[in-house]
């Protein structure tokens, strides 16, 4: 492998303009096996309507932006439908000379109205003949954004070496032909990329230029995926507002977004819906949401989102909390006692359980309280000397205070 293919060289070139292929949802995925391709000839051309383009370089009368079908066998530049001689299973490849450079490749539009931020791409690449033996040779995998197709004069080219094919060096095989020598499969996810609306990404297979006679190479089975793309939300929080709860929240993107459902519950498992918010559909910049609640419950309230796409499609966000309940305050003294320590609670916290608990974690006293308001003396005089902690502990709250007994 000795450098990326350009074809800013000197000479002419053929190649056949291609309607890249449509992206319409987040969900979108292709694939393309190239038993289209025909299985004889020597200057096919393929159809625009497939989205693939092939383009030649160089002074060989095969440069034609066409390819001609074989079985692997011949040692002339150009582009070709590889497989046994008269099987419809193909692959699509092609052998560099001196005198023919070939590149081919396709193109993807973005019509999902948002803004493409990774794709997933798989393919086969098979080696069918080995000019040069115990040579590594290669197939280079590139992308540009913006591009109108695969040449070097638009968009900027970007290598993929994830995707790149690595043949490995192996036995003389130039004359065998019917079927591949060696293949793999790769799989890869271009991520951190950005293709706004209408904007497009190029692919392309860079028959890199091996020292030595040149080896039949190729690729099969390609395919694109994107991932589904939820709602990124950033925060989702909720706050007191007079006798009201306003619940915020933010995303950075959204895609298929049709609204939101708003949920409360009293005991943070079983929800009921209590509003419905429109999303914005698409969205690639910081949008803000708000809610309010009117008619909080006592106590806790616990509030989540349910986010629903336009195909009926649902994800479930976080849970956060407001207690409108009244505040209290509790304490115990005398913080060092012999017979009786006092438990003081301002606010009533509902049902609760008074717990003395030893240094073990051990329960050494327990009592039920209905109503906490108020004191409440607790005997202590019945345990050993030494450190305990006192628990109050509520439906809404867990408090620990810690005692000596001397």
């Amino acid at each position: 492998m000795k450098r990326i293919l350009t074809f800013l060289l000197l000479g002419s070139f053929f190649s056949i303009v291609a309607q890249p292929i449509s992206i319409t949802s987040s969900s979108f995925s292709y694939s393309q096996d190239f038993n289209f391709l025909a299985t004889t000839g020597t200057a096919n051309t393929i159809p625009a309507s497939t989205g693939w383009i092939i383009l030649e370089k160089g002074t060989s009368t095969r440069n034609n932006a066409g390819y001609a079908g074989d079985n692997g066998a011949s040692n002339s530049g150009d582009c070709y439908s590889l497989g046994a001689t008269g099987n419809t299973e193909r692959a699509l490849g092609s052998l560099r000379s001196g005198t023919l450079s070939p590149l081919y490749g396709v193109g993807f539009v973005n019509n999902t109205s948002g803004t493409i931020t990774s794709i997933t791409v798989s393919y086969k690449g098979e080696t069918w003949r080995v000019a040069t033996a115990n040579r590594e040779d290669s197939i280079k995998f590139e992308y540009a954004i913006g591009a109108t197709g695969i040449d070097t004069i638009e968009g900027d080219w970007v290598r993929v070496t994830n995707l790149d094919y690595i043949k490995p060096g192996q036995a003389l095989t130039a004359t065998t032909g019917g079927s591949e020598i060696h293949s793999a499969t790769l799989s890869y996810t271009i991520s951190g990329i950005n293709i706004p609306n209408g904007s497009t990404i190029y692919f392309r297979f860079n028959d890199a230029n091996a020292a030595g006679a040149d080896d039949m190479t190729g690729i099969d089975d390609f395919s694109v995926s994107m991932p589904i793309i939820p709602v990124e939300l950033l925060d989702f929080k909720a706050q007191k507002e007079n006798q009201a709860v306003k619940l915020l929240w933010s995303t950075a993107t959204e895609l298929n977004n049709a609204y939101y459902t708003i949920e409360r519950s009293e005991n943070g498992k079983s929800f009921e819906k209590i509003g419905e918010i429109s999303g914005y559909g698409n969205s690639n910049v910081l949008k803000s949401y708000q809610f309010m609640d009117e008619k909080p419950m006592s106590n806790v309230n616990y509030y989540r989102l349910r986010q629903v796409d336009f195909d009926g499609k649902e994800t479930v966000y976080k849970t956060v909390s407001v207690n409108f309940g009244k505040n209290t305050t509790t304490k115990v003294y005398p913080s060092i006692a012999k017979d009786k320590i006092n438990v003081e609670i301002s606010g009533d916290k509902g049902p609760s359980d008074l717990l003395v608990v030893n240094l073990l974690g051990q329960v050494v006293k327990a009592q039920k309280l209905q109503n906490t308001e108020g004191v409440f003396p607790v005997n202590i005089s019945d345990l050993p000397n030494g450190s305990y902690i006192m628990r109050i502990v509520s439906k809404n709250e867990n408090i620990s205070l810690r005692f000596e007994k001397q």
